[in-house]
């Protein structure tokens, strides 16, 4: 095969002969399309509205904080970011979820848009946060707001008052009759299951909460552009049409205990496409509590994407010592379409290209020229034979074109018209931002455009090549972490220049590495991590006879595949960090401000941050996002926040890359067997104490059926805070000492074991099938005095002193 430089080659064709095509160029027809959204999401009856407003704890580990059913976390008079839970230190003002885009408008009523307007819809919030209402009318909020039928409005028999909280996994009553999203999720006696973020009935995490809001009430957009209709099928449709599922989940296991995972989903129901959309969040920081805000301090870590928040004197509102909060973005939405492996992992030759054991993700096919390098990001010189890549508009598939020796080469590429010949130049735009403290930076301009038509969308210098890492110190210093890799187009345009290709080439510049590009919507298991065990359906739960279930391939719903596999979506991760203060300086009803402070590749400077620090800390605040992405009708951009908490930057990070090791195994993790019930009955000079044997017949969902036994703990306190604490190997306290332990009589012991002569059914019957109950009578108590008691369940997974 021989090829004229006036000879265009398409991919798709050359690569179809090697049986490749679908993987490299294609996006999957099974990416989620409007057609195929829940029944419920355009059903009006389930629009959101104020009257549906409800809030909860999420309390099931060390961490407290009040979260509300339209997306808030914390706010004024409530709990805030409570850690260690019981405690009086308090460390998180308020995070609003919010949502950027550019919204095509049509300003002449001739059907088509005529403009972009950049729009922001975020939560409710604090007055300083400046959320936008409808004018005259301030309590009409035109923000996410709740959707019905996600929660119980029963009267609940304890309080006679209808259920005013959010879905708890752990108490029914908060639940709905039935789930609009699963309405067949019912059990025998026709009351709805637990719709659980790892399926039906699944109770992996200790505690769990699920709802639903939208943008139905934001008529800011209407109110400016009357003729502005997101969907063309639902006219009364108000906002952008923008869905927000959020789940919160936590658990009590000692990796786990210092943090909350928030879970969030924004899905396009409207027909209208927004050609660029950015997710983050905006945090009031509040480390040291009410009335110690001045002195607060932030700074990120790009590589392990977070985002600390502290004290800049270690000293809170009451003079005791203060430790660390941090916003991890533990997952962004993914790019799957600009040929860049923005999360690293599709290099086995880092850390990032490793699964959570260390086995490399890819072998043979990770590719051996397609590494960034400095002059990628320069300017392209054409000179006669220089590969043209252009991208197909509707298909993203890519097509070789070589400049001529003479005259001019006329190609389109993504819907635009280019002319090219040798001596001329392609370039991608790039824009000026400047930060709070007056700072201006240059970044590439994220437009999703191949501008110089490498066949690579958005290559940015920043994030792709000097990446950056913080270290330990404060203020804290840049480390440069290794560049991406891509599909290298131009490479491979090069070496098949004359001749057909092989797939040793196509292997060679990365066009074979499903890591770059992967997806978590394409029905591709790219990391391969998906095994028999997980063949379970779609409703995610072993022996129902499910769609998909037995079938001997991955299945959407099933574990470690697509929705349910977080390594399978190329994440942008966090692509900008816009520190400001006072913390009224950045009111998302700003919609230009919000949009340039989300720009990505935008980061505020090292040396900003330390200036900030010499002056002893501002009563700042800060937003964080991921960007940009094309926003189809029908699909679906995910991210998620892990709050996590530490007693210093070290113990803090640590905790974070633990939390990141959880998230990157989907969860799963060793955990303790399920908490049995407890009962207590108080006397005279004692109280007796029952439970049953549930714990015992549960299993982990990594070691299986490895029971051990219980642990009783007892306090004054209803946050057990008077109980002993043992170390871990940082220092930092971490578990707390049992007052009775009863062992497993099998000759499998930890460093504690009881020797109380108290206890009672030592050794006792494990496995019962009649649900024995178990007893133990604390006779050390004092009549008069109250006590609190807590049982727990630990396996020999776990840690010798759980608490």
């Amino acid at each position: 095969m021989s090829f004229s430089l006036l000879n265009r080659i398409p991919l798709a064709g050359a690569l179809v002969a090697l049986g490749l095509a679908c993987i490299l160029v294609t996006p999957s027809s099974m990416a989620q399309q409007r057609d195929n959204l829940p029944p419920f999401i355009l059903d009006p009856s389930y629009y959101s509205s104020r009257n549906f407003e409800k809030k909860a704890l999420m309390d099931g580990n060390e961490v407290a904080i009040t979260f509300f059913n339209y997306g808030l976390l914390g706010g004024v008079g409530e709990i805030r970011g409570n850690w260690p839970k019981g405690s009086d230190d308090f460390y998180v003002g308020d995070v609003l979820p919010l949502v950027a885009a550019e919204v095509p408008i049509d300003l002449d009523g001739d059907a088509i848009p005529d403009t972009l307007v950049q729009h922001v819809v975020s939560t409710r919030g604090p007055g300083n946060r400046g959320i936008n209402a409808e004018p005259g009318n301030a309590s009409n909020a035109w923000t996410f707001e709740p959707k019905p039928g996600f929660a119980s409005n029963r009267v609940i028999e304890r309080t006679g008052e209808p259920n005013d909280r959010v879905a708890l996994s752990i108490d029914p009553e908060t639940w709905p009759d039935f789930w609009p999203d699963e309405p067949t999720w019912l059990g025998a006696d026709g009351s709805a299951q637990w719709n659980g973020f790892f399926g039906r009935n699944q109770f992996n995490a200790d505690l769990e909460s699920y709802f639903w809001a939208d943008d139905h009430n934001d008529r800011e957009l209407q109110s400016e552009f009357p003729g502005f209709r997101p969907d063309d099928t639902r006219p009364e449709r108000g906002g952008m049409g923008l869905e927000l599922e959020v789940r919160g989940l936590q658990w009590s296991q000692f990796l786990a205990q210092d943090a909350i995972f928030w879970l969030y989903e924004v899905t396009n129901s409207s027909t209208t496409t927004y050609p660029r959309v950015a997710v983050g969040l905006t945090v009031g920081t509040l480390s040291g509590g009410d009335g110690d805000s001045q002195d607060d301090l932030a700074f990120f870590d790009q590589a392990n994407r977070i985002v600390y928040s502290y004290d800049n004197d270690d000293s809170g509102n009451q003079g005791q010592d203060v430790g660390y909060v941090g916003y991890g973005f533990l997952e962004s939405p993914g790019n799957a379409d600009n040929g860049i492996d923005d999360d690293g992992d599709g290099d086995p030759l880092t850390d990032a290209g490793q699964d959570i054991d260390g086995t490399p993700f890819v072998k043979s096919d990770e590719g051996t020229d397609n590494t960034f390098q400095a002059e990628d990001f320069q300017p392209r010189q054409l000179v006669a034979g220089d590969p043209i890549i252009t991208i197909d508009n509707e298909t993203g598939e890519r097509e070789i074109f070589y400049v001529p020796a003479n005259g001019s080469l006329d190609v389109v590429s993504q819907g635009r018209s280019y002319s090219v010949s040798a001596g001329g130049t392609l370039e991608e735009t790039l824009v000026d931002v400047e930060s709070a403290g007056g700072t201006v930076q240059t970044v590439t301009e994220k437009n999703l455009i191949d501008e110089d038509l490498d066949g690579i969308i958005d290559e940015d210098i920043t994030l792709h090549f000097e990446r950056r890492a913080q270290s330990f110190d404060l203020p804290p210093q840049v480390v440069t972490l290794p560049a991406l890799r891509y599909k290298n187009y131009v490479g491979f345009a090069r070496a098949i220049q004359g001749r057909a290709p092989t797939s040793a080439d196509s292997s060679t510049y990365g066009l074979l590495n499903l890591l770059i590009d992967e997806s978590r919507d394409n029905g591709i298991d790219e990391d391969g991590d998906w095994d028999t065990g997980d063949d379970v359906g779609a409703d995610g739960l072993a022996g129902t006879g499910d769609p998909g279930e037995g079938n001997g391939i991955p299945d959407p719903g099933e574990p470690n595949f697509d929705a349910l596999d977080v390594t399978e979506s190329d994440q942008v991760g966090l692509s900008s960090f816009f520190y400001f203060n006072p913390s009224g300086a950045f009111p998302v009803s700003d919609d230009e401000n919000v949009w340039e402070g989300l720009t990505p590749g935008f980061f505020t400077t090292n040396e900003e941050l330390a200036e900030l620090e010499a002056e002893g800390g501002v009563d700042g605040d800060f937003v964080f996002g991921s960007g940009y992405f094309r926003l189809e009708p029908g699909q679906t951009l995910r991210f998620t926040l892990a709050l996590v908490f530490g007693e210093d930057l070290e113990d803090i990070t640590n905790n974070q890359i633990t939390i990141q090791e959880i998230y990157d195994r989907n969860y799963q993790f060793a955990r303790p067997p399920d908490r049995p019930t407890l009962n207590a009955v108080p006397g005279d000079g004692q109280v007796t104490l029952y439970w049953d044997a549930a714990a015992e017949n549960s299993e982990d969902p990594i070691l299986g059926d490895d029971f051990q036994g219980y642990r009783l703990f007892k306090s004054t306190d209803p946050f057990f805070r008077d109980a002993a604490q043992v170390t871990d190997v940082l220092g930092n306290g971490s578990i707390r000492v049992p007052e009775v332990q009863f062992d497993k009589e099998d000759g499998i012991q930890g460093v504690y074991v009881s020797t109380d002569e108290r206890v009672r059914g030592v050794p006792f019957n494990l496995g019962s099938d009649t649900g024995l109950q178990y007893s133990f009578v604390d006779t050390d108590v004092e009549n008069g005095q109250r006590y609190y008691y807590a049982l727990t369940a630990y396996d020999s997974g776990s840690p010798d002193f759980y608490p």
